[in-house]
């Protein structure tokens, strides 16, 4: 009896580890600005404040998954999120991009992580504007 009861608690935690969260892509949607860059030569590394500028860097998410940006974000049309932690943007529906992202009170870090990425590790903040 013991051994049905442990099996039948294992079988309960492997599914609930399994479930997938669910990803809400209104708080995503929107118009961001870059405000800094992560970088790292392997040591400890370092935030770096952007610049105010008056044509800043930014990324605009829209309802319709469409998407418009400049800098390197240029070119790309479409995103679609994978799961909790991952965007794919898309390149004309040819190339994707894939970022691991965070959201956190106001904030969206985005790295690459696929086909690009960086070893020592790179990312970039930014902070959603109010319509």
């Amino acid at each position: 009896m013991r051994t049905k009861l442990l099996l039948l608690f294992f079988c309960a935690l492997a599914a609930g580890a399994c479930k997938k969260e669910n990803v809400n892509s209104a708080v995503l949607t929107g118009k961001w600005k870059l405000v800094a860059t992560y970088s790292s030569n392997g040591a400890q590394g370092n935030w770096t404040a952007v610049a105010d500028k008056k044509d800043y860097d930014y990324i605009q998410f829209n309802a319709d998954s469409t998407l418009t940006g400049n800098d390197g974000f240029a070119g790309f049309d479409r995103y679609r999120l994978k799961d909790s932690v991952t965007i794919a943007i898309t390149q004309a529906g040819a190339n994707r991009h894939e970022y691991k992202y965070e959201l956190k009170a106001g904030t969206l870090t985005l790295s690459p992580s696929y086909p690009t990425f960086c070893i020592e590790g790179c990312a970039s903040r930014y902070e959603k504007l109010k319509n």
